[in-house]
């Protein structure tokens, strides 16, 4: 099994290649052109060499999900630090934060661009079921607008902490009365 860069993909696994092209590859850097292998040096491709190639997608998947997976729980252990800091209208630091504002600042200490309102947030990502909500998803509710006025950030074991504008940062259950109807959806950044 050899490793390959082809035009447009990262990284390859050759499966099946010919004998022609098996000296070709060991001794020059290769890449793919429709089937057909061509080196670095020769002008045209040889047209009787063909392989099969696959790209390596499962295991870059599986390489930057235990990266992303690394990083939310770093992110929902910094964001737990700020239980307590009172809620403030607007706020966006620890002096005082507003929902988006506290989920705005958490990922913004882990250089992750995220927009600075709920609304904004919740077009941002992709949309993950509830069954599948894994530690640094954000949560989304609908409270005291139509559509998606509140956003927290899932930590685990159905809990999520967020910005309360009764009691600041928090932590609560998906399942308690007040959130459970209010709740609009997610999103896996």
């Amino acid at each position: 099994m050899f490793i390959i860069l082809l035009a447009g993909i990262a990284r390859a696994e050759i499966y099946r290649i010919s004998p022609a092209a098996d000296s070709l590859l060991r001794n020059k850097c290769m890449y793919a052109i429709e089937g057909a292998a061509k080196s670095e040096t020769s002008a045209a491709p040889e047209k009787d060499v063909y392989y099969f190639a696959q790209p390596d997608n499962k295991k870059r998947r599986q390489s930057l999900s235990s990266r992303h997976g690394i990083l939310m729980n770093r992110l929902v252990r910094h964001s737990l630090g700020f239980v307590g800091v009172p809620y403030r209208w607007s706020g966006t630091t620890s002096s005082g934060f507003d929902c988006s504002g506290f989920v705005w600042r958490m990922f913004s200490n882990f250089g992750i661009d995220i927009p600075r309102m709920a609304d904004s947030q919740f077009k941002r990502g992709i949309p993950v079921s509830r069954s599948n909500l894994e530690p640094g998803d954000l949560v989304f509710f609908t409270t005291y607008t139509y559509g998606v006025s509140h956003v927290g950030i899932y930590i685990g074991n159905n809990k999520f902490v967020h910005s309360s504008s009764s009691r600041g940062v928090m932590v609560n259950d998906l399942d308690e009365s007040y959130y459970a109807i209010r709740y609009v959806g997610a999103r896996r950044l």
